[in-house]
């Protein structure tokens, strides 16, 4: 059963870079900007005329250090997450997964079966199709266990459990169409 939750490929919202980085950047400037602006209504007529551009200037050096450590826990956070496989289609060797922002067309990918702690390959894999429902088409196109024909590769893919499969972006060194 396809999840009616999922967004439609395409309508989902994309974080606007203008948005996502300046309201950072707008709310670090305006905050320093206030707190100049307090210390020249504080500091009187004669410490506005002396000291108002050098007020002004680090105003914007503190509004662009604000932006900068601000920039740097962003780019610290894990967004990567591994797609979730909802349905094997055994037949054509087509995993289906959930969507996630790296899985585009024609990405190539490596499929591994978790077996506990360790994760053995299973073989490279290439996303053939992103559906109108958000769910991604996962084309297993080889093994690397021995060299196999497609019914032993079907029977392969059977005998794994949808929960055990780990979809990684690349494919393994040395393998080629």
């Amino acid at each position: 059963m396809i999840d009616p939750n999922l967004p439609l490929r395409g309508t989902e919202l994309k974080h606007n870079p203008y948005t996502h980085f300046g309201k950072p950047l707008l709310g670090s400037g305006l905050a320093t900007m206030a707190i100049g602006g307090f210390l020249l209504a504080v500091g009187g007529e004669e410490f506005r005329k002396a000291y108002a551009r050098e007020v002004f200037i680090h105003c914007i050096y503190a509004a662009a250090i604000g932006f900068l450590v601000w920039l740097v826990f962003e780019v610290r956070t894990n967004r990567f997450k591994f797609p979730e496989v909802a349905r094997v289609i055994h037949q054509d060797l087509i995993l289906l997964c959930k969507p996630e922002d790296w899985l585009g067309m024609g990405a190539a990918v490596s499929i591994y079966r978790s077996d506990g702690d360790y994760e053995r390959i299973v073989g490279p894999a290439e996303v053939i199709n992103i559906q109108q429902n958000g769910l991604v088409q996962i084309q297993v196109l080889d093994v690397f266990e021995d060299e196999v024909e497609r019914q032993q590769l079907t029977e392969a893919l059977r005998a794994i459990d949808k929960a055990h499969f780990v979809i990684k972006p690349g494919t393994m060194k040395g393998w080629s169409r």
